[in-house]
């Protein structure tokens, strides 16, 4: 177990960090585990739990990349999420932080950055200094309308046949999911 500078704090049973660094894990996987891990831990700030061989495997298996408009919308809600009041500096460190922000690289955050500048949606107030950065009136919007279309819903919507042979589906499977 040790703290990890892009992971957070990291636990890892002998066989799960034997196979890390010998076998089975590419370098994308490598990526998929470094932020999912790192983002796990800003949410928590705490990892009890050991991690297995297999819950690599599954990290690995349930990763999905963010396509470069995901990647842009994510970064501005965590560098959102790090101010903490209107016109915050956050800072941000390029050769750690990349994880956080979904990135492959730190040059892959210093792209995310530069975007989201061009963008208007944040600027750096020391120019030339890509560590620190403000949210523009103009990312504000853009994070009130990311905020409202992600909001979780309390509304589902059941597409099924209007017959007394599918009331007991519903009951047992549908309503208890729901």
């Amino acid at each position: 177990m040790y703290m990890c500078p892009r992971c957070g704090f990291v636990k890892l049973e002998r066989e799960a960090l034997e196979d890390f660094n010998e076998r089975d894990f590419k370098k994308e996987d490598r990526i998929a585990i470094s932020i999912t891990l790192r983002n796990e831990w800003e949410k928590s700030k705490n990892r009890e739990k050991t991690l297995t061989y297999t819950d690599l495997l599954n990290i690995k298996k349930q990763f999905s990349h963010l396509d470069p408009i995901e990647k842009l919308n994510k970064a501005l809600l965590i560098i959102s999420d790090k101010s903490k009041w209107v016109g915050d500096v956050v800072n941000i460190d390029h050769k750690k932080d990349y994880p956080l922000y979904f990135c492959k690289n730190w040059k892959e955050l210093i792209s995310v950055i530069k975007l989201l500048i061009s963008e208007n949606l944040i600027n750096n107030p020391v120019v030339g200094d890509l560590n620190s950065l403000q949210i523009t009136t103009d990312g504000y919007r853009k994070i009130r309308d990311l905020r409202k279309y992600n909001k979780e819903s309390n509304q589902c919507f059941v597409a099924m046949w209007f017959t007394e042979e599918m009331n007991g589906i519903y009951e047992k499977s549908f309503k208890k999911a729901i």
